[in-house]
């Protein structure tokens, strides 16, 4: 979690989103978290468990260990919290812009969970602790995938959410 919390306590540090100004302000009684927002991060934590445990049991069977399995699990969370982040960060904009480096904690943040994945499964001290062992090259390869699907398909449903906003009849 140590990898990982970096990434929320630097939202906390962000700066505006651009076009922000331009948004209709929301209603007095409007919820910080809506409907929408939290089927959206449900039906994406339930994405994230999916793909955690098939990763575990991909290690566990195809390598006979579930250390391998674990070590998988843990890679593949870590690395998805990369990939989620432009998805929160921008709910409607692409994450494909130049403001996702605006941040440069967050960027920070991101490179420390790339290279405390990679000190946690490489080095001796950290797979002892926990009780994992090093993935391999296509291993590594594997825990990539899920991250990449939750980014492309973040992307195709805000592109959806634009497209319907474009072609909206306009009240009135």
């Amino acid at each position: 979690m140590l990898v990982v919390a970096s990434i929320g306590i630097m939202f906390g540090l962000d700066m505006a989103s651009p076009g922000i100004m331009n948004r209709k302000p929301w209603k007095i009684n409007e919820p910080i978290i809506n409907t929408r927002m939290f089927a959206l991060l449900f039906i994406t934590g339930l994405f994230w468990a999916a793909m955690v445990l098939y990763l575990f049991q991909i290690g566990k069977n195809t390598q006979g260990s579930s250390q391998i399995g674990q070590a998988m699990a843990l890679v593949s969370l870590s690395l998805m919290s990369i990939f989620v982040a432009p998805n929160l960060r921008f709910p409607k904009d692409t994450a494909f812009q130049h403001a996702i480096f605006s941040n440069s904690r967050l960027v920070y943040s991101h490179i420390w969970v790339v290279l405390g994945s990679i000190l946690l499964m490489e080095t001796r001290l950290f797979p002892s602790i926990f009780g994992t062992t090093s993935p391999s090259a296509y291993q590594w390869w594997l825990c990539l995938i899920p991250c990449v699907i939750l980014l492309v398909v973040g992307e195709i449903y805000k592109a959806s959410l634009r497209y319907r906003e474009r072609n909206s009849p306009v009240a009135v």
